[in-house]
């Protein structure tokens, strides 16, 4: 018996999924389930498509748990001396 390839979740694609995300985070985008369900397998490209898609909600998300956003200071000049 071979195993079962799980193909892509968006209608019209058939080809097969590399990645499973959360149907709640397909809301806010163009790309359209073909069956309701909590998990969406999504192939190569439609991922892709998504990444693209939610770029600033993610940066936004991802600046609301680093108060500082992207100023947090690197390289060896920005190190605080405390002696």
């Amino acid at each position: 018996m071979s195993p079962k390839v799980e193909t892509c979740g968006i209608e019209g694609c058939s080809q097969p999924a590399k990645r499973s995300i959360s149907a709640k985070n397909l809301g806010g985008t163009s790309l359209k389930v073909r069956a309701s369900s909590h998990r969406v397998n999504l192939c190569k490209d439609h991922y892709k498509q998504f990444k693209k898609e939610t770029k600033q909600d993610r940066a936004i998300e991802k600046a609301r748990f680093n108060p500082m956003g992207h100023l947090r200071p690197s390289g060896k000049d920005s190190r605080v001396n405390l002696i």
